[in-house]
């Protein structure tokens, strides 16, 4: 019960850091990287943050948090995301992940949009100690209704490109990979009102060595903006591994819900 209650007090205490932060001022508006926008110059931040605790028949506690910073340009577009996600539940850990990106666009606003990245990640429930990826592509804008006098703004993206690729998992059968992968996605989004965001984006990522070798990503959101600081949120997140660790399954399936703040 000791632990529990020194749980409890960890989580009231970042309760208490997200009030505080709901009360930050600044000059800003909502945004994560799945989710760009058509802004004007400057820089831009938003945060995300979640605490749960459950005492009873089942015990655990977890903390998730992500931050992002933007920089709009009249040329370009660069930004840097993280997350950190932890959850422990009867003595025993259940979730140790996190990642950092960063994502440089040129030609902001324009038909083809070049752009490099490059980002590090570990995973310790899908085995993976350490993966580092760069690469660049083409980021391609066939369809972007947007209108000044609209509520409805709608925007259509698709890109391809390549990534290489440095991975440590925890498996005996192949501990370490080197790859050159293809990387593709695309995108939809449909914003109306200016308030009301649905976004939904799907990448396929092929090693070029062994095309039976891919991953694919799918996530779609819903988001509501209470005003310019505040927003709340539902995503599904699908995974999928064709050639996953040993023991692994070949899909994972996340259901979030949360808040964002921006400032």
């Amino acid at each position: 019960m000791k632990i529990l209650y020194n749980r409890l007090i960890e989580f009231v205490l970042l309760l208490t850091l997200m009030i505080l932060l709901f009360s930050v001022k600044s000059y800003s508006q909502k945004n994560t990287e799945k989710f760009r926008d058509f802004k004007a110059d400057g820089f831009y931040h938003s945060i995300n943050l979640s605490a749960n605790l459950k005492m009873g028949n089942e015990e655990f506690y977890k903390y998730q948090g992500d931050y992002r910073i933007d920089l709009y340009q009249p040329n370009f577009i660069t930004y840097l995301v993280g997350n950190i996600e932890y959850k422990e539940g009867n003595r025993s850990l259940i979730t140790n992940k996190g990642f950092a990106h960063w994502r440089l666009i040129l030609n902001k606003d324009k038909f083809a949009e070049p752009e490099i990245f490059s980002q590090i990640e570990y995973n310790d429930f899908i085995s993976l100690k350490e993966r580092f990826v760069g690469g660049g592509g083409l980021r391609i804008n066939p369809f972007n209704k947007s209108a000044s006098d609209s509520i409805h703004k709608i925007t259509v993206e698709f890109g391809i490109g390549f990534m290489y690729e440095y991975e440590e998992v925890a498996d005996t059968a192949k501990p370490l990979t080197k790859y050159i992968r293809s990387t593709n996605f695309l995108s939809l989004r449909y914003t109306f009102q200016d308030n009301v965001n649905i976004f939904s984006v799907t990448y396929f990522q092929p090693y070029l060595g062994n095309i039976s070798d891919f991953r694919l990503l799918h996530e779609s959101r819903f988001s509501v903006s209470i005003n310019k600081f505040l927003a709340f949120f539902v995503s599904g997140i699908y995974r999928f591994d064709n050639e996953p660790p040993t023991g692994l399954k070949k899909y994972d399936f996340e259901l979030q819900n949360g808040i964002t703040i921006n400032f």
